[in-house]
């Protein structure tokens, strides 16, 4: 990932052969993130650096999960049952990620419309725009009450001379004193 100048993310480029819109190159579109002041995304830099064990296990999990729930077809080639076997982890892994995007998203509207003052929000069901994900808002509304959250800033990017960035979530807190 990358962020321009002003701050805001660079995700595609438009391709010089085709004309049409295209993810970022690292190898053919230097010279563009170049030309513009791209910087480079600061989670991009820490991703590629540092391994993710928990991540890595569940996703082994899932792998060993799916081959000992899916059935063996009769005549099914080991070769052919090990690729549906990827691709049901694959699908599980999927599945997870999207949900995660979801529970983000319903906890920055959360953040959005409550972030003034959520410790003094009473909860009530209302304040989640997705139904699904109540227990995860719930769980952050929990933690802006312990840690006395004010003036939630959902999203907020960050500049600096090398990386740039957007952080999820920068708040006041009362308990901590910043």
């Amino acid at each position: 990932r990358f962020y321009g100048e002003d701050g805001k993310p660079i995700h595609s480029v438009i391709g010089k052969t085709t004309g049409k819109e295209r993810p970022i190159n690292l190898q053919w579109d230097k010279p563009y993130l170049a030309s513009v002041k791209a910087k480079v995304s600061i989670t991009t830099v820490v991703i590629g650096i540092l391994r993710k064990p928990g991540l890595e296990n569940w996703q082994k999990e899932q792998a060993i999960l799916a081959a000992l729930t899916l059935p063996q077809n009769e005549g099914e080639a080991t070769h052919d049952f090990a690729a549906r076997v990827v691709k049901d982890m694959e699908a599980q892994v999927d599945k997870a990620a999207d949900d995660g995007k979801q529970i983000h998203y319903a906890i920055e509207k959360f953040s959005d419309n409550h972030g003034k003052a959520p410790a003094q929000t009473p909860w009530n069901d209302s304040l989640v725009s997705h139904k699904k994900f109540t227990p995860q808002v719930r769980a952050f509304h929990e933690f802006c009450q312990h840690f006395q959250l004010t003036d939630l800033r959902p999203e907020v990017v960050i500049k600096g001379k090398q990386c740039s960035g957007r952080t999820d979530l920068i708040a006041h807190s009362g308990l901590l004193g910043c």
